[in-house]
């Protein structure tokens, strides 16, 4: 959802599957959050002073931004953004973003669906660069554990990205006390599956399954 309220422009909230149910029985939905112009105004500004260099340093980024904002009411702006993200990069920031601070909506001046204006007077911009991204990655290490599960697919994958771990299994096989799970949605599934992907990555000893969240 914060994919589509950001980068499309969509107006919807965070709803459970009881309200979501009671929408689609009545044809009605409460008006208020993201539907309303006054809830979708900027509040907090950050500014980029390095590029992420892959998807899991967008999702750091993200992350950073999330843990600062803390709040689904929070509207932040990345500035500084040197290149346009790519559809899969901007999906991994967000998801990140929604994860760490519950937010729902995000802005990127010149690529992102709206403008940036601020609720109040603009606030002064929060710098986030090679250290911060760096020490985020870090935080995840574990070099010294046993690796028992590798999962790709939170958020599920794109066809570009079944590729990228299909490219990356080539010729390998998945070590026997370790399960590898790749999810992604039935429509792309369909497609991994007549390009022959999904035979590959099943090959190595992974295991591609379709419309689920692991987590």
């Amino acid at each position: 959802m914060i994919y589509s309220n950001s980068v499309s422009g969509a107006r919807s909230n965070f709803e459970g599957g009881p309200s979501a149910l009671a929408a689609a029985l009545t044809g009605r939905t409460p008006r208020y959050g993201y539907h309303l112009d006054e809830c979708r105004r900027s509040t907090r500004r950050f500014r980029l002073t390095d590029t992420p260099r892959d998807f899991s340093e967008w999702g750091a980024v993200g992350g950073i931004v999330g843990e600062a904002c803390g709040s689904y009411w929070q509207v932040p702006v990345i500035e500084g953004v040197a290149e346009i993200p790519s559809s899969d990069a901007l999906k991994h920031f967000g998801t990140a973003l929604a994860s760490f601070g519950s937010v729902a909506l995000f802005r990127m001046p010149s690529i992102t669906a709206e403008d940036a204006a601020f609720a109040g007077p603009t606030p002064e911009a929060v710098a986030i660069g090679r250290v911060e991204i760096d020490a985020f990655v870090a935080r995840y290490a574990a070099a010294s554990d046993k690796l028992d599960v590798v999962v790709f697919g939170a958020p599920q994958l794109s066809l570009f990205e079944i590729e990228a771990v299909a490219q990356a299994l080539s010729g390998r096989r998945i070590h026997p006390d370790t399960t590898v799970l790749v999810a992604t949605s039935p429509e792309i599934k369909h497609a991994a599956d007549r390009m022959g992907l999904t035979r590959r990555i099943e090959a190595a000893g992974a295991i591609v399954a379709e419309g689920i969240c692991f987590y």
